[in-house]
């Protein structure tokens, strides 16, 4: 069965199936182990910060400058 079968069918759902349905499947996602997603995060926020600090960016018209 495919995704686009599954997706068909769950909509032929009556409602009250369709919100249990939903319900465990972000019961499912929330389940799940973000952590190296949340320290790519932290560590991508943190160069910005570095960055900032050291006034390593560039000004709005020098990113979209086209030469």
């Amino acid at each position: 069965m495919s995704k686009n079968d599954i997706l068909k069918s769950a909509l032929n759902l009556p409602i009250e199936d369709r919100i249990k349905l939903v319900e465990t499947l972000l019961e499912s996602y929330n389940s799940f182990d973000n952590s190296s997603i949340e320290k790519a995060w932290i560590a991508e926020v943190t160069k910005r910060a570095e960055n900032l600090d050291t006034s390593d960016t560039l000004s709005y018209e020098e990113f979209f400058d086209e030469n």
